[in-house]
């Protein structure tokens, strides 16, 4: 599978994880907070396909510091921002329960609102994996020292429970670490017969649709961040898939809105719940749910779609050519 190849299915691997939560907080019965964990392994798996093969030093880790701020950091930073805004001037919609006390916490990747601590969470983790690239990079024993933090994780979340700090890295190090080791395992993979990795991820989808459905739920959502199953079907989701070659599942995964919707996912994310918010407070009427859903998500996938044209990628297409415009010219010197 090549590098095009292979990005395609993993698009439609992070639609489908924003449309977990996007279902389960729009009113469809289930656990919304599987679709993070599927996101948790996704960026696990691609910061070791990506990044790991690399040496470190202080050229690859500026382009990578630089690759992840950009790819994430002015949508957050104007969706934080504008979610406090909305919330002074409409405060009964109270979006995220944002205050604007609040925001320095978020923009300083440490805030812990509904939906928006994640990727407080997601920034912590391209920190600790710095430390993971190097320690490899300089002394190998890779795939030993990420399955030892996996269970060192698994350990410590499990100790924590319900109790675990919305905010802190080492109650989810373990998710994360999944997608890297089946990064790791990437030769590995290749070795098995696509047949069988293709009934595994059909297995693993299935796997995952039941979770979603009978996950346990309390009040304590975290708890899902431990769940056997859920971490068994995300990581053998994204294991088969790489795994699997060109199949019908992998093609499906690969079809144009898939793909489209892996590209806007992170605007789906951040957006849904003002969408939801504010298209309850703009309603004058009870619309029907058979009216309702469909414009929810009409509007949600339309704003998603214009951040990412006229925010994410400008953004993104700026703060690369600054970053590599930063560190090419010390490598002409040195050359």
């Amino acid at each position: 599978m090549t590098h095009g190849d292979l990005i395609k299915p993993l698009h439609g691997l992070r639609g489908m994880a924003a449309l977990t939560v996007v279902v389960g907080h729009f009113g469809f019965p289930g656990s919304a907070s599987l679709g993070v964990v599927l996101f948790f392994v996704l960026s696990g798996f691609l910061m070791g396909k990506l990044y790991l093969p690399k040496t470190f030093d202080l050229r690859t880790a500026w382009l990578y510091i630089s690759a992840r701020f950009a790819r994430v950091y002015p949508l957050f930073a104007f969706v934080v921002i504008t979610v406090a805004a909305i919330n002074v001037a409409i405060p009964e919609v109270h979006i995220f329960n944002l205050e604007p006390w609040q925001v320095d916490d978020h923009l300083l990747l440490y805030g812990s609102n509904m939906t928006i601590w994640t990727i407080c969470v997601e920034f912590q983790f391209y920190f600790l994996f710095m430390l993971f690239w190097w320690v490899t990079s300089r002394f190998g024993f890779s795939r030993l020292l990420a399955t030892g933090t996996i269970a060192a994780g698994l350990v410590w979340a499990w100790l924590l429970g319900g109790a675990a700090n919305s905010v802190d890295i080492f109650s989810y190090v373990h998710v994360f670490f999944i997608g890297i080791l089946i990064a790791l395992l990437g030769d590995d993979l290749k070795k098995l017969r696509p047949g069988w990795a293709h009934v595994g991820l059909i297995a693993a989808l299935l796997l995952y649709a039941a979770v979603y459905f009978i996950a346990y739920q309390n009040n304590v959502h975290r708890l899902i961040y431990i769940e056997p199953w859920a971490l068994i079907a995300c990581g053998c989701i994204v294991a088969a898939s790489m795994a699997a070659g060109d199949c019908w599942a992998n093609r499906m995964l690969s079809l144009p809105v898939a793909v489209w919707l892996g590209e806007i996912s992170f605007g789906i994310y951040l957006f849904h719940r003002p969408v939801q918010r504010l298209m309850n407070e703009v309603y004058l009427v009870d619309l029907p749910t058979i009216i309702e859903l469909p414009l929810r998500f009409a509007v949600l996938f339309a704003i998603s779609h214009l951040a990412l044209v006229l925010l994410e990628k400008p953004c993104r297409t700026a703060l690369r050519r600054l970053s590599e415009g930063i560190v090419e010219p010390k490598a002409k010197e040195q050359g």
